[in-house]
């Protein structure tokens, strides 16, 4: 069982710590459904057993819920550029808006700009634009193929220099990995979920340890 003592108290599944869900932060995981961060080990429980959330918020307290769906419900801050942006740069092209939401987060005192696409069409002419230091792509997207926009940005002599890491929550494992990196020219791929730890350190790495992203203050 979940709770503890009463509906907003839970143990945390990595480190048994007794956690107070209405003060707990939401994890920056790239998944569909971002779950509580313990106030103990800092981790959440996005790689808990389906039984073990499905029993979590079987007992939530109706303000957790509360909290859940105001989390659902926020908007994906969009920076409108209408000027030449500050370097570096990054493009972060998916249609899955929590994704943009949550890469936002992660990289909230970011020194330069972030742009976002949510096509593949726009996200191409947004890169060729742009001309960005950084592409992250989901590898399926409306209109033109995630991978299709690293081989075009890889294979322009304008826009050769930039980085480009392709991200999938469909098309796992080495065999597509090996195919994003020698046939479609990225930089990296990666799978969904992301864990906001690895993206911060994989983004100072392609854009070098001086723009490094900064972690976002909890309270």
């Amino acid at each position: 069982m979940n709770n503890v003592e009463n509906a907003d108290l839970y143990r945390c599944p990595s480190c048994d710590a007794v956690n107070l869900a209405s003060s707990n932060d939401w994890c920056l995981c790239t998944n569909a459904e971002q779950t509580l961060v313990c106030a103990g080990c800092a981790s959440c429980f996005c790689d808990a057993s389906t039984a073990w959330k499905r029993d979590f918020w079987q007992n939530a307290s109706p303000e957790l819920y509360a909290r859940r769906r105001e989390q659902r419900n926020r908007g994906v801050k969009l920076q409108l550029v209408t000027q030449r942006p500050q370097r570096p740069v990054i493009l972060l092209i998916d249609d899955d808006r929590t994704v943009h939401s949550i890469v936002l987060r992660v990289l909230e005192g970011f020194d330069g700009t972030l742009l976002h696409a949510y096509d593949g069409e726009t996200g191409l002419r947004m890169a060729l634009d742009f001309q960005p230091e950084l592409v992250i792509t989901d590898a399926l997207l409306p209109k033109v193929d995630g991978r299709e926009i690293s081989r075009a940005l890889k294979s322009d002599p304008a826009t050769a220099a930039g980085k480009v890491i392709v991200i999938s929550a469909v098309y796992k494992g080495e065999r597509y990995r090996g195919e994003a990196l020698r046939q479609y020219f990225a930089d990296d791929y990666i799978e969904k979920p992301i864990r906001a730890a690895k993206l911060r350190a994989i983004i100072a790495n392609m854009i070098g340890e001086n723009n490094e992203p900064k972690a976002r203050a909890t309270s």
